[in-house]
């Protein structure tokens, strides 16, 4: 009889390992700015210290859990510790290829790398070294049951981890908390007296530097907050660590001014929260931006007030106004300014929104007249049925990624042919299409290419002195006007700047042009940098090193699992494309990327409950996996949107998920043969991390490459079954006597 204690052990220690795991990659993310550079690494290196250590389950008495807490301790104590470390100034050579927002220290270009490479590689160790216990933990767990109900409950845990996890984001909580309870968590996992007690005060010491570092941010010295300033705090939401500092009070006239607040998303200065009523004397009202290290674009309130308010300087400024990337506010108070009647602003950071109405000089998002509605761009844009006279993209920018288990940015759909194309068309005829953004010269003239592309014209730009920003104005012709007469005209817009900037795109290579298939504005061209390929390199050798040892000279005699490793390549894989997609289909938002986890798990578990019950040919689930594969590599998901809302998520269940539920029936029937679920878990989660290393591939050639790798391996997958011979398998008692 199966012990019930057992299976919820199990449960809890799934739950444990993948709840963890998201709130490593949220922390570290956001605490450790290089990671931004080094996309889901973090992902990648738990799980191979998840496979490791599951692979090491039988290899002796001893628990690695009395490691685990000094080692969690130690890479929190880093991550708090960060700036004083001078971590968040290592410099990064993203190169001419690549644009990513970030301040950095230059010493000398080797010495640099050997930094950051250190920094890195040393981090990414201790991520995988903290997740070698609960592996191991967990492989016992599963070697302690029959794989038939073993499976479906470390499924049903990782569920729960999943929920957990987007519970802490829903609330609004540090992922500092949930580290606590972690920490806490593993308590009762040690058995050995010593250990507890040792693991019960690393983690009393955790708590107490969790309390006490980093509850507030430093205003710099030598500002003079405003007496109205609200004093700044930290904001978590799903998607960023929020705060905000006061711009110095100046003098102007005897009167004393406070221009508002600066805006940082995960350390960063991101957007400011301005006064435009302070219209006396503008130009003397300077913006002052320093983040506690770095001082950088000196402008004027004038200046601020000029670049908002381009867009509306024509005879006939907008009525209708729609606000994509609407931040803080500072769009939306500026269109009521400028006389529009009614706003609609989409952000989908709701802490970003609760700063326009409870933090910006303004509260814009207050007033009736603003429609703020919290949700992604681009899914916005698909179910909008109405035009606007104006729709601008308001400094759109994101540092985040869709979902932790990818790697593309939050973003990175809404700068697309098609995406463009899509706000075209919600213009109304005689309106305008706006975009502003400060950025590298080549990123502006992709821009450029981009409108023209979806626009068929040319589009005017602009460059003031508000952050360097340009922007792009598309005039829609009104009805009974052709295209063609805007070419060469003047520009409709009364813009009172002395600098009009022209970004040719000639030379623009249209592959490099974003797409749906190749969202990747922040790329010069289709290549990998020589610093992803070192790291990733360097990342799967260690993993080969690691695993043979582990797994094929080991005191198991037992052949390596090939089939459950490149299954789990496969699966990564599909994952990974099918996130991704339904975060265009229904926006990139946090639940949309949590509900496609718990949608991959719940299809897993699918699986399992029908290859338990019913007698499913292996060569019949793999005829159907790749059915499934080829039919997602034919249909373009861009040709679901055009769907009501619940055909769209009938078609796209059906669609993204088909691949993996027959894969996980593969697995499931391979898992519940074996006589080690362990090891074959092990390497299954080894090929996982194999798997996100694969993905950087779409840089060169797309998302829908993926789906022909994952054939490829999948194809692997079967000939390694069909070949593979296992050698007879010691019994537990025997496997522990020969390892210890």
């Amino acid at each position: 009889m199966i012990s019930a204690l057992k299976l919820w052990r199990l449960l809890f220690i799934s739950a444990l390992a993948l709840f963890f795991e998201l709130l490593l990659i949220r922390y570290l993310s956001v605490e450790i700015r290089f990671f931004l550079f080094f996309k889901n690494f973090v992902l990648m290196a738990s799980f191979l210290g998840l496979g490791l250590g599951t692979g090491l389950a039988g290899h002796s008495n001893a628990s690695l859990m009395r490691f685990f807490h000094p080692i969690s301790g130690l890479l929190v104590l880093i991550a708090l510790f960060a700036p004083e470390l001078n971590l968040n100034s290592v410099f990064l050579p993203t190169g001419d290829n690549s644009f990513l927002w970030y301040h950095s220290t230059s010493v000398g270009y080797w010495f640099d790398l050997l930094l950051l490479f250190t920094s890195f590689f040393g981090l990414t160790t201790l991520v995988v070294l903290v997740f070698v216990p609960l592996g191991q933990l967990l492989g016992r767990a599963l070697d302690e049951l029959p794989p038939s109900r073993s499976y479906m409950w470390d499924l049903t845990g990782s569920i729960v981890g999943v929920i957990g996890c987007s519970l802490t984001a829903f609330l609004g909580l540090s992922p500092k908390f949930g580290i606590i309870l972690v920490l806490l968590g593993a308590l009762p996992l040690l058995t050995v007296r010593v250990q507890l007690i040792r693991s019960s005060m690393v983690t009393l010491g955790v708590l107490i530097l969790l309390a006490a570092v980093g509850t507030t941010p430093q205003i710099p010295q030598g500002d003079k907050p405003a007496p109205e300033a609200v004093a700044s705090e930290y904001w978590w939401s799903p998607y960023h660590r929020v705060h905000w500092l006061p711009y110095p009070s100046q003098k102007v006239d005897g009167q004393e001014l406070f221009p508002g607040y600066l805006g940082f998303l995960n350390g960063y200065y991101y957007f400011d929260l301005l006064n435009f009523d302070l219209t006396k004397k503008p130009k003397a009202v300077r913006l002052h931006r320093q983040d506690g290290v770095h001082s950088f674009n000196e402008s004027s309130l004038h200046e601020a007030i000029e670049h908002y308010s381009l867009p509306y300087q024509t005879k006939e400024p907008p009525k209708s106004v729609l606000i994509l990337g609407a931040g803080p506010g500072n769009d939306a108070a500026m269109a009521l300014r400028m006389g529009a009647i009614s706003v609609t602003a989409v952000e989908i950071d709701p802490a970003v929104i609760r700063l326009g109405k409870e933090i910006h000089p303004m509260k814009p998002y207050l007033d009736p007249r603003i429609k703020v509605v919290e949700d992604d761009a681009r899914a916005f844009m698909a179910r909008s049925n109405e035009q606007f006279d104006l729709v601008s993209f308001g400094h759109l920018d994101s540092i985040n990624v869709i979902s932790s288990f990818s790697s593309v940015r939050a973003d990175s759909y809404v700068y697309t042919v098609e995406s463009m194309q899509r706000a075209y068309e919600l213009v109304r005829p005689g309106g305008t299409l706006s975009i502003s953004f400060a950025g590298l010269d080549w990123i502006n003239a992709k821009i450029a290419g981009l409108l023209q592309k979806a626009t068929q014209q040319k589009p005017f730009q602009f460059i003031d002195g508000y952050l360097g920003t340009v922007t792009f104005l598309v005039k829609k012709p009104a009805v009974g006007v052709s295209s063609n007469q805007f070419e060469g005209a003047a520009s409709p817009w009364e813009f009172d700047g002395d600098v009009l900037s022209s970004f040719s795109t000639a030379n623009i290579d249209e592959s490099t042009l974003p797409s749906d298939d190749w969202p990747f504005l922040f790329l010069r061209e289709r290549i990998i940098s020589p610093y992803h390929l070192l790291a990733l390199v360097v990342l799967v050798a260690s993993a080969a090193i690691a695993g043979r040892a582990i797994f094929i000279r080991s005191a198991v005699r037992q052949a390596f699992p090939w089939s459950s490793f490149w299954l789990g390549v496969g699966f990564m894989l599909i994952e990974t494309k099918s996130i991704t997609e339904l975060g265009l289909l229904f926006g990139s938002t946090w639940i949309v990327a949590a509900v496609s986890i718990i949608g991959v798990l719940l299809m897993n578990l699918f699986a399992v409950a029908i290859v338990r019950q019913y007698s499913v040919p292996t060569a019949a689930l793999y005829v159907a996996l790749f059915g499934s594969i080829f039919a997602n590599f034919l249909i373009p998901y861009e040709a679901l949107l055009p769907f009501p809302l619940f055909w769209r998520i009938v078609l796209a269940i059906t669609l993204v998920y088909s691949p993996l539920f027959f894969a996980g029936g593969v697995f499931a029937q391979i898992f519940m043969a074996t006589s080690i679920s362990s090891r074959v878990f092990g390497a299954n989660l080894i090929g996982a991390m194999l798997g996100g290393a694969l993905e950087y591939l779409s840089v060169l050639y797309g998302f829908k490459v993926l789906w022909i790798i994952a054939g490829f391996v999948y194809l692997l997958a079967f000939v390694s079954k069909r070949t593979s011979k296992v050698i007879p398998v010691l019994s537990q008692d025997e496997r522990l006597r020969v390892a210890g």
